[in-house]
């Protein structure tokens, strides 16, 4: 638990609550949401996952993956060689399994899963599902494994302050 709220930036490098997580749970201010249950917190938390680079998955996705790409599709091996490369230019090792692991983790976190396999943990693991930035390919005939799309589209569900907040934050 301790990784993500550090990876969320509701933890700082002591440990210690960051005013950044003051004022998303303050139960007072109209402007917190103690429940998570507004879209623009959603937005805020996805902005501060990949900012962070504490999960570094998230921002290596997001923020290179698809930068000079003009494809906006990708399957787990191919996120895997990419992400086996940018280890490898970092002269960090990887661990097969780790990485297969970590990939399923980042994928739950964006959508539903699939029919038949829904569990409790699901509810939580998937997050970011209402943000709608990942969606899954229907797999044809002859494709041996699923296909993922990044949904770059304007969106309108950004709330203007959290857009504001990410830009001047950059």
């Amino acid at each position: 638990i301790q990784f993500w709220l550090k990876a969320f930036y509701l933890l700082d490098d002591e440990s210690v609550l960051t005013d950044f997580t003051k004022s998303i749970f303050n139960p007072n201010p109209s402007s917190s949401d103690p429940y998570l249950e507004k879209t623009g917190t959603s937005w805020l938390l996805h902005y501060k996952l990949c900012s962070t680079k504490y999960a570094s998955i998230y921002n290596l996705v997001f923020r290179e993956y698809f930068h000079d790409r003009a494809i906006d599709t990708f399957s787990k091996s191919q996120l895997a060689n990419f992400l086996k490369r940018k280890a490898s230019e970092a002269d960090v090792t990887v661990n097969d399994k780790t990485l297969h692991n970590d990939i399923n983790v980042f994928l739950k976190s964006y959508l539903l899963p699939a029919k038949g396999t829904k569990s409790f943990e699901d509810d939580f693991s998937a997050l970011f599902i209402e943000l709608g930035l990942i969606k899954e390919i229907p797999r044809s005939l002859n494709s041996t494994e699923e296909l993922y799309r990044i949904q770059r589209e304007i969106r309108e569900d950004i709330p203007e302050e959290i857009f504001l907040f990410a830009v001047l934050n950059e």
